[in-house]
């Protein structure tokens, strides 16, 4: 029977509390925001918003912008089931559409630095790597348990060969794993002995970060009512990848080196300079490649020893990422509020960059912030998303 009902007709929908995910661009121009089921970009200061779709009868979902800038990846059930789509960002020319062999409802697309890939999880719990060029899948991994909360989240490498994640085990514990693209394997990182979350790459290529707790037994045993009053901390953890490479908790000693040394110094500098001069006039000089990443070494073989935690007190902590080499960000909960902090290897102390988000985003070349705060409008599912997923927001 034909009914009038009022939820089905076509009418104006705005707000914020409509924003559900959100992905900002390379240089923080712009913010891809999921909408409603529809993906639209906006500005961040001038312009008007653009729609890349103009589907309502279809739900798209989990922008993610392209490092490039050029393209921005999301997921479609226009075909009746959901598919990988991979549009121009200015709304110009024809969208890719991928077919991943998942259990569908795909989420958690994430970029490999170089544009040509993108690693994302389905309804399974299962990790995939998508290589665009070819339209190629390949199977990373598997959770073998469900559990209340999807922790399966990828994180790439600078140089785009290896993606971090974390696998539970039968008692839940989740260990570090990183993958091989080029070899199509995966390595444990971790021995399971505590529960590892939120791995991510070091801008810097010679690091990764991940959080460790030692007391999550009881809140992974999430079907006992003995986890009721349970409260999970976490500490920040680093390891070195490279054997040889020292430890960014190496200690730090300070040494008089006396008036020579300042004159010898004086003294590089000018010659320096000097070569610097020589180099602009000359017609033919080469200019260094900026894009050039330094391929990413993992020594497996005593990893163990080089690992070393953060002076960070443990506490609820998530959201991890490296915007930039040396720099770890990360989301610290307390008293009901959530501050976005960061430690860096050069002052190895812990700065509070916003007192009170509840997710954030940073741009890939690391020089803007994008957060979301419940306070400023952003939806409660939106901010909920921040446990248990890679790093997205909507503007406040």
């Amino acid at each position: 029977m034909n009914a009038d009902l009022l939820e089905t007709r076509p009418r104006w929908a705005k707000g914020a509390k409509w924003v559900r995910d959100a992905s900002l661009s390379p240089s923080g121009t712009r913010v891809a925001l999921e909408f409603r089921g529809e993906i639209v970009t906006v500005p961040a200061e001038k312009g008007d918003p653009r729609y890349l779709t103009a589907t309502p009868g279809a739900h798209e979902r989990g922008p993610a912008w392209s490092p490039d800038g050029k393209e921005i990846a999301y997921v479609s059930d226009e075909s009746g089931e959901y598919e990988l789509v991979v549009a121009p960002q200015d709304g110009k020319g024809t969208p890719r559409r991928i077919k991943v062999p998942g259990s569908g409802f795909y989420d958690r697309l994430a970029w490999a630095p170089d544009s040509k890939k993108i690693a994302l999880t389905d309804n399974s719990w299962t990790l995939w790597v998508v290589d665009l060029p070819t339209g190629k899948t390949a199977k990373v991994a598997s959770e073998r348990l469900y559990a209340p909360q999807k922790t399966l989240k990828p994180s790439w490498s600078p140089d785009s060969r290896w993606v971090a994640y974390t696998l539970a085990g039968p008692t839940y514990f989740q260990t570090l794993h990183v993958y091989d693209v080029a070899g199509q394997k995966s390595y444990p990182m971790t021995d399971g002995l505590s529960d590892v979350s939120d791995p991510v790459f070091d801008k810097g290529g010679k690091l990764i970060w991940f959080l460790a707790s030692t007391d999550a037994g009881p809140a992974r045993n999430w079907f006992s009512l003995n986890n009721q009053d349970v409260r999970v901390t976490r500490a920040i953890y680093v390891a070195t990848l490279k054997a040889g490479t020292p430890s960014p908790l190496a200690k730090e000693s300070d040494e008089e080196k006396g008036p020579d040394a300042k004159d010898t110094a004086k003294d590089a500098d000018k010659k320096d300079d000097a070569k610097a001069d020589e180099g602009k006039a000359g017609k033919d000089a080469k200019k260094p490649d900026a894009k050039k990443v330094d391929p990413v070494v993992i020594d497996h073989e005593g990893l163990a020893s080089r690992i070393v935690d953060l002076p960070v007190p443990p506490a609820e902590i998530f959201g991890l990422s490296s915007p930039n080499a040396g720099e770890v960000w990360f989301l610290r909960r307390s008293d009901g509020k959530t501050a976005l902090q960061k430690w860096d290897t050069k002052s190895r102390k812990a700065e509070t960059i916003a007192p009170e988000v509840d997710d954030y985003e940073v741009s890939f070349d690391g020089k803007k912030l994008l957060s979301a705060s419940r306070k400023a409008g952003a939806s409660d599912r939106l901010a909920r998303r921040a446990t248990g997923s890679r790093a997205t927001a909507t503007g406040s």
